[in-house]
Parts: C-alpha cells; sequence; structure tokens
C-alpha cells in the first residue's frame, strides 16, 4: 500500500510526464477509443442479435436434457455400480480394530 502511494508521488516530483509531454492518466482512460474501429461503449453492450440468443436457448436446452436425461437413466455413475456394502457386517478385524484385551502399544 505504501509502494502504490509513493510510486505516482516519485513519477510526479521527477518531472517524467513533462518531459515525456503526455497525460499519463489519458492514456489508460476509457472514455476515447483508439484504433479500435468501434464504438465507444462503458459498462453497455449492443443486443445480441435473435439467432444468438436462439441459438444460446437451444444449446442450453440441450445441455439440460443431457443432464437430466443421464441422470434418470444411467444413474450409476452416480451412486456406483456395485451394491452398498452392510457396514454393520464388517468385523472388528477387517477395520483394523485390535481386540479389547490387546497390549497398548
Amino acid at each position: 500500500m505504501i509502494v502504490s502511494r509513493l510510486v505516482p508521488l516519485a513519477v510526479r516530483s521527477s518531472g517524467a510526464l513533462k518531459t515525456i509531454g503526455i497525460n499519463q492518466q489519458r492514456l489508460i482512460s476509457t472514455s476515447i477509443p483508439r484504433q479500435s474501429g468501434g464504438e465507444y461503449s462503458y459498462r453497455s453492450y449492443a443486443p445480441p442479435a435473435k439467432k444468438y440468443v436462439i441459438w444460446a436457448e437451444a444449446a442450453g436446452a440441450f445441455m439440460w436434457w443431457w443432464i437430466f436425461w443421464h441422470l434418470f437413466t444411467d444413474y450409476e455413475h452416480i451412486i456406483g455400480h456395485y451394491p452398498f456394502p452392510d457396514i454393520a457386517a464388517w468385523t472388528d478385524e477387517e477395520l483394523g480394530i485390535p481386540p479389547d484385551d490387546a497390549e497398548d502399544p
């Protein structure tokens, strides 16, 4: 934060702006289009053509149909291909739990 405040001060005090002869603040301004070949726009845009809106809606509809259709028909991708094991049937040995009468390490 201190550096960001000192850099403009150092540039102003060194006279670099006077020797260049250009207002540096104008170079980063968004108010003048510079060889862009287009009209100036700031926080506004031209509305898209109707055909692009229709294509975007169709692509979105197809995407959601694809997702929901495959969730409905290929639900194994979400829940897995194999039946869930009964975790109550697992023994302590299978889980790696030592017996109660084992010595503490």
